[in-house]
């Protein structure tokens, strides 16, 4: 009969972790395929007796502002992915768990999945998560949306509680400067729109409110291109 062979799906290799004061047993071929750091614990893992049981566990530090909850948290998302079996519905908070341990652990394919599915993030959040997790399309969709001048306007309380002086000051300058070009483009609509003035007088005059000429207004900057503008230093060093 020969010696048998494993399957390739249903023989589980398990590695224990210690993570502050608990032991977890996980799958451990799932770690060792998807994560440099983490792989690198399975491989020392298969090579020694650490990691094989309670007594001899890999001690697994967590980053600083991660706690044992937000391991749990990614942990049941690893385990049904690692076994195939269809993962739970996440709230936002666990999936910013996840957000936070892939980005640290390398894991790219949980990562762009908690990018691409944690829901209803404020604006305010995309900028802080964002900037913490190195998500360029967060930062810019969250500064886009604090800046745009049709959005309602966040206490400046709010802003100052959450965020930093430089970002506060040119993110309510792109929103003044939008909205002045705003209000610019619909005096001069409003004067079109007016039947008690000359026809060839009003299409060949400045606007009233800025000085410039009427077909200025329409080439005014999308609230995103002065984002990247004024933030582009640091939005060029985030990839996704």
């Amino acid at each position: 009969m020969g010696t048998p062979r494993r399957h390739p799906r249903f023989y589980i290799e398990t590695i224990v972790f210690q993570v502050v004061d608990t032991l977890f047993r996980v799958p451990s071929r799932y770690l060792r395929e998807h994560s440099e750091i983490l792989g690198a614990a399975s491989e020392i893992s298969a090579a020694t007796t650490e990691g094989t049981s309670d007594e001899t566990p890999v001690k697994l530090p967590l980053p600083d502002d991660a706690t044992i909850e937000d391991f749990e948290n990614f942990m049941e998302i690893v385990v049904p992915t690692a076994l195939n079996l269809p993962c739970p519905s996440f709230s936002k908070p666990k999936w910013i768990s996840i957000l936070k341990l892939s980005t640290c652990w390398m894991f790219d394919e949980l990562r762009s999945r908690a990018i691409n599915t944690v829901p209803g993030l404020s604006f305010l959040e995309q900028v802080q998560w964002g900037r913490r997790y190195k998500v360029k399309a967060w930062l810019l969709k969250g500064l886009s949306g604090l800046a745009n001048s049709t959005n309602a306007l966040t206490p400046l309380e709010v802003l100052e509680d959450n965020l930093d002086v430089r970002t506060i000051a040119r993110v309510l300058y792109i929103r003044t400067f939008l909205q002045s070009d705003s209000r610019c483009k619909q005096l001069q609509a409003d004067i079109r729109t007016t039947k008690y003035v000359n026809y060839q007088t009003v299409h060949t005059s400045a606007c009233e409110q800025c000085g410039k000429h009427k077909d200025t207004h329409s080439q005014r900057p999308h609230v995103e291109v002065e984002v990247e503008k004024w933030f582009g230093s640091e939005l060029s060093l985030l990839v996704i």
